[in-house]
């Protein structure tokens, strides 16, 4: 466990039992917490504060979660943004894009984010993800200034507090790919049952690989 992936169990495990985090004041920092339920979204808000404790803090008390309901956390922990450019919506940057770099929309008085754990929840290029920021924001994109922004990403189980890095920039593998293995495996027994051959690994190995979890890891979900 890095010494990042330390604070933030420290800090997650301290705010769900009830308890304030000890802080670690330091520059300004900003994070999305996601609340899940076996898969099923609780809850994703935007927090900020002096330092990752209180970042978590704010948003943790702007989702108020129930911890009764929660099995898993994604965290993801935003770097300094820059202005995007037209290259960044090329075809040829999408997959350099998908799940390493968030988005940002700026108004006077008005801000929205979508994270890149939300972009590939969502299904979401680029494109795509600014057509929805600015819906959400309420003006057409020639009236707002779109910002990039890399992103730390963490996924915590709960209970237990057990954290995972979420590794990004991996090539993606067609789920056709992934099915056909899957088939072939099928094939090589005399029987199988169809749910556990198929059905089951199928949407873990597909989702798994879009949060970057390594493969030997991946039969923990």
């Amino acid at each position: 466990m890095t010494p990042l992936d330390h604070r933030l169990k420290l800090a997650l495990t301290a705010i769900l039992q009830g308890n304030p985090p000890v802080l670690t004041f330091g520059a300004p920092t900003l994070v999305q917490l996601c609340f899940r339920r076996k898969g099923r979204r609780l809850a994703r808000v935007w927090g900020q504060g002096a330092g990752v404790e209180a970042a978590l803090a704010d948003a943790a008390t702007r989702a108020n979660p129930d911890p009764a309901r929660i099995t898993h956390i994604e965290v993801t922990l935003a770097r300094a943004s820059r202005l995007m450019t037209q290259d960044d919506l090329s075809r040829a940057r999408v997959n350099d894009f998908r799940g390493l770099m968030g988005i940002e929309l700026r108004a006077p008085g008005k801000v929205v984010r979508m994270g890149p754990l939300e972009m590939l929840t969502r299904n979401l290029g680029p494109k795509s993800a600014l057509r929805a920021l600015s819906r959400q924001i309420g003006l057409p994109l020639s009236q707002v200034q779109a910002r990039a922004f890399p992103a730390d990403q963490f996924l915590m189980e709960w209970p237990g507090g057990r954290v995972h890095s979420l590794f990004r920039g991996q090539k993606i593998v067609p789920v056709q790919t992934i099915t056909q293995e899957l088939i072939r495996a099928m094939k090589r027994r005399r029987e199988c049952d169809l749910v556990v051959a198929l059905s089951a690994p199928l949407p873990v190995t597909v989702i798994a690989q879009m949060l970057g979890i390594e493969t030997e890891r991946r039969a923990d979900f």
